[in-house]
């Protein structure tokens, strides 16, 4: 009787490739003892090639086609060198990295795949953020970046950020036409290697530029410096790159009165006090909250492993408060707004995401401001930046719900350096005021209504299994869709992958309006395997501000639990 493989041809050829191909011994010895060991890994490990996601490619690191190791970022470098030579003669690139486990090893290697295709290379001489990254691309004049960088991810994972030539992230048809060239790289051989002579260490000039470009973008410059020294401020750095950086900016606007957590100071990759280095998350925030009580600062801020996200959270009526992203942003653009009124700057532009508050606009509008939405990712942020270009539009601020901010236009990712300055000066603004950004948010809400907003996240375990359930999942959304959702009528359904809506690219979003003005979106995570469904409330009617938000969150739980309960499976 012919034993049967329970591996399928295609994924049994790449295993093979492996097994005898020019790979290290070290990798060929693992392939083997998963498949002498557990066939399910195995296959998960090399199902698929691991893809482009928001903005480049992210995953699990590891052996096979679908992780993140020196062979598959090799194979996306070469490709990459050879859309660069296509569209570029004598291209530059700019390569970064974060604290990131085998984050410095794989930008090494990056910059050697570079140079070795006649590429010259800028590789940050240490780590720094990501938004530094994009800031030196533009500042260098370079082609594009690259960014070694799993973002706010668990330890496990890593990937890297591709940038175009204006300092975003690539976006169609730019990344499409990158994917090709990276799929013609079929075998390990085709890469080029060993060429080390066009890497050079980007200026240590760059960080004081990028610093005044922070400071610039300040608008209560003279405040800051006379009256910074009484905010007391509380710094986690949360083991990543903001260290580097922050601090100094912090100094620079006039934030001296600095106490930085000391067991998030360092940076180190398997973030051994917050295993889930989020800034939004409590278990991420708790060293940083525990000191902001004991030296009684005023505010906590934080930011991820690559510092392009800010946490921000304070001690309000003896509680402590972490601010939600959608909170950080709606502080941040009524302060901007109100400043950068239509009278000061015509045609001035906020921009955000389409799951992030709908109170932005309101803010925005009211003080004459021009307000755009775009599909979830910053990169469609910095692609509307870019349209503005040699126009009479100015953009002022761009905010995703995910805790991501930027401030001007000297970069074109989200920055959790100048956003942790500019919330600084807020808080600054309000204390002088004898009041906190607890009760600046609560003036907001009494002026324009309470606005509520919860993303919540299905998670699965990795594999090719969690794939085929996440896709069933949305297709079943899609089968029968809704008349009601928490007992609400469905009045509006925006399918973003079968229809053009509000002229946006095409995209694996499902958002349900409802009638008494919640909003209902889905989509399945562009990095990690889950199911992200956000809900967006307002209460008009309330008492109390704090009244109006428990009866938004408890609309918002219905709403959830519904959809969840419907449509979705258990995890897996």
């Amino acid at each position: 009787m012919t034993h049967q493989d329970p591996i399928d041809p295609k994924t049994r050829k790449k295993i093979d490739q492996w097994l005898t191909g020019p790979f290290d011994a070290k990798t060929k010895q693992k392939v083997q003892h998963l498949q002498n060991t557990d066939i399910e890994k195995l296959i998960d490990a090399f199902h698929c090639d691991l893809s482009f996601g928001t903005g480049g490619m992210r995953g699990l690191m590891g052996i096979g086609t679908n992780r993140i190791n020196i062979y598959t970022l090799s194979i996306a470098m070469q490709g990459f060198s050879n859309y660069l030579h296509k569209e570029y003669s004598n291209p530059s690139i700019v390569i970064g990295y974060d604290s990131r486990i085998n984050s410095k090893q794989f930008a090494e290697k990056a910059a050697e795949i570079l140079s070795s295709n006649q590429i010259k290379v800028l590789l940050c001489h240490e780590l720094r953020p990501t938004p530094f990254v994009s800031f030196a691309c533009r500042y260098s004049n370079s082609h594009g970046a690259i960014m070694i960088t799993a973002s706010h991810n668990p330890p496990e994972y890593n990937g890297f950020k591709i940038y175009g030539d204006d300092g975003g992230q690539v976006i169609s048809p730019q990344a499409d036409k990158i994917v090709e060239f990276v799929r013609k790289i079929t075998d390990i051989a085709q890469v080029k290697s060993s060429d080390k002579s066009n890497i050079s260490y980007l200026s240590k000039d760059v960080d004081q530029a990028y610093l005044d470009a922070v400071y610039n973008a300040s608008i209560y410059k003279d405040n800051n410096k006379t009256h910074g020294k009484n905010l007391k401020i509380v710094f986690s750095n949360l083991h990543g790159t903001g260290i580097t950086l922050l601090p100094k900016a912090l100094q620079k606007c006039g934030f001296s009165n600095v106490e930085i957590v000391k067991s998030q100071e360092k940076p180190d990759g398997s973030f051994p006090t917050a295993n889930s280095p989020n800034p939004e998350l409590l278990s991420a925030l708790q060293e940083g909250l525990n000191l902001l009580s004991t030296c009684h600062g005023d505010i906590l801020l934080s930011t991820d492993p690559d510092a392009d996200r800010l946490g921000v959270a304070l001690i309000h009526n003896k509680e402590q408060v972490i601010l939600t992203g959608n909170q950080i942003a709606v502080i941040c653009v009524h302060h901007l707004a109100k400043f950068y009124a239509k009278e000061k700057t015509p045609n001035g532009v906020f921009i955000t995401s389409i799951v992030s508050s709908k109170l932005q606009k309101k803010i925005a509008q009211a003080y004459g401001h021009q307000y755009i939405e775009v599909l979830t990712g910053f990169k469609y942020i910095a692609e509307k930046i870019r349209q503005f270009e040699n126009t009479d539009q100015k953009f002022l601020f761009g905010t995703e719900e995910s805790h991501g901010y930027l401030n001007g236009t000297y970069a074109r990712d989200k920055d959790g350096i100048s956003a942790a300055c500019l919330v600084a000066e807020i808080a600054l603004a309000q204390k002088l005021l004898g009041k906190d950004l607890v009760d600046y948010l609560h003036a907001i809400f009494e002026e324009y209504g309470v606005f509520v907003e919860n993303t919540h996240s299905i998670s699965f375990l990795p594999g090719k299994k969690s794939s085929e359930i996440i896709k069933a999942s949305l297709e079943k959304l899609r089968a029968k869709a809704p008349s009601h959702i928490g007992n609400i009528k469905v009045i509006e359904i925006n399918d973003y992958l079968l229809d053009q809506c509000f002229d946006l690219p095409r995209a694996n979003v499902i958002a349900y309006k409802l009638a008494d003005g919640s909003t209902a979106i889905v989509r399945p995570s562009g990095t990690e395997p889950k199911i992200k469904i956000y809900t967006l409330c307002m209460q008009k009617e309330f008492s109390d501000v704090n009244t109006g938000m428990n009866l938004a969150k408890q609309k918002i739980e219905k709403i959830q639990s519904d959809l969840i309960n419907t449509y979705f499976s258990p995890k897996v």
